[in-house]
């Protein structure tokens, strides 16, 4: 999530974040001066529950008050890195 308080959530649900029967378990605030650049808006990103795959490649950069930036990458098999 992107805005003042950038933070990210842990949840759980049946199909996607705007499914009415989701559950946020955790939210996360990204320390001070840490921000995400990209993407600008929200992203989802849904680990399968038995084989922990996504539907597609995610990249989430993260950059801090001294310019200093880092990507995180999600692959469809579920790797972060």
């Amino acid at each position: 999530m992107n805005g003042q308080d950038d933070y990210y959530e842990f949840f759980s649900t049946p199909s996607d974040y705007n499914d009415a029967e989701k559950t946020i378990t955790n939210n996360v605030y990204l320390p001070g001066g840490i921000y995400f650049t990209a993407p600008a808006d929200t992203v989802d990103i849904i680990f399968g529950k038995i084989t922990g795959a996504t539907a597609a490649t995610t990249t989430v950069s993260i950059s801090n008050s001294d310019g200093i930036s880092k990507t995180v990458t999600v692959t469809p098999a579920g790797t972060v890195y």
